[in-house]
């Protein structure tokens, strides 16, 4: 029961407004085309050196009650695409589902995306958590796309949800992207995080390099922070993976970007919760789920 409470609790951490800085590059100067290009043009070295086998820079931080992080990242997927794809909130669930704790997703009408959320283990929709989300298109233009979505509240005393994306073309084949995001948490889901970061999820780390451990490795961010960043880097490697899938066969987009996400997120020891074919095993059954009930109402995607 405790596992199974605190998963349902963790996956909304990927879920929060930031306010933070990075190096020099605020969250609030973004907000136009030409702010993401001044953004980008900060940003370029260090995207160019970038600690996380791919060109992005991620950054977390954690106040009194809440939680903060973002990324910005390089998509190899001309703008046309990005947003063409990432403005359709169907198009969000496809790339939300892909995450291990997301047990449904679906896109009713244009303005709300209804999500489950539970373990990392096969689970019916009854013993999972719902929450929705209000989606809204803030800026669509040849140069720049705006998305959020908003929840008032969530499990265990959660708030004030939102994720918001923003993109710019850099090239005829690549696209930079901001991606904020964060929510409010009150006592009881406080008490639930530290329980959890003191018993399962106590050897687990994130992916920013902090200092050095007394044998000289590495030490990574911990605690809440280590849990906004693992679920940061699954969602940005959800973004592409699913951008990649698109150019398959419509019969073998599922099984393609299944495969690449869960592929992608190996590359990083954090990352690593169960093997490949139990992963596949289970969303496939999930994807079913999902389309049987569309069907019944015909929403099927």
């Amino acid at each position: 029961m405790k596992n199974h409470f605190m998963s349902r609790l963790i996956l909304g951490f990927m879920f929060f407004a930031a306010a933070g800085t990075i190096h020099g590059v605020r969250a609030q100067d973004t907000g136009s085309a030409q702010a993401m290009r001044n953004a980008y043009a900060k940003l370029k070295p260090e995207l160019e050196n970038s600690p996380y086998k791919s060109p992005l820079r991620l950054n977390s931080s954690q106040g009194e009650n809440k939680a903060d992080g973002e990324i910005y990242g390089i998509l190899n997927h001309p703008f046309s695409a990005v947003r063409k794809n990432l403005q359709d909130p169907a198009g969000w669930c496809e790339i939300l589902f892909l995450h291990l704790n997301v047990k449904y997703c679906r896109a009713i009408e244009n303005s709300t995306i209804r999500i489950y959320v539970g373990t990392k283990k096969p689970q019916s929709l009854d013993t999972a958590t719902e929450i929705r989300y209000r989606f809204k298109k803030i800026a669509d233009r040849a140069d720049y796309l705006k998305i959020a979505m908003t929840a008032a509240s969530g499990p265990y005393g959660t708030s004030n949800y939102n994720i918001s994306m923003e993109a710019i073309p850099l090239n005829t084949r690549q696209s930079f992207i901001f991606v904020n995001y964060g929510y409010q948490y009150g006592t009881v889901a406080k008490l639930a995080m530290n329980t959890y970061l003191g018993t399962i999820g106590s050897d687990k780390e994130g992916l920013t390099i902090i200092g050095k451990k007394a044998d000289g490795s590495p030490e990574y961010a911990s605690g809440i922070q280590g849990v906004i960043e693992r679920n940061t880097m699954r969602y940005y490697l959800a973004v592409s993976a699913w951008l990649d899938s698109l150019s398959a066969p419509k019969g073998e987009q599922l099984n393609r970007r299944l495969s690449s996400w869960f592929d992608a997120t190996e590359r990083y020891p954090q990352l690593h919760e169960i093997s490949k074919s139990d992963y596949m095993n289970m969303k496939k059954d999930e994807y079913r789920r999902m389309q049987k009930e569309a069907q019944k109402t015909g929403m099927a995607r």
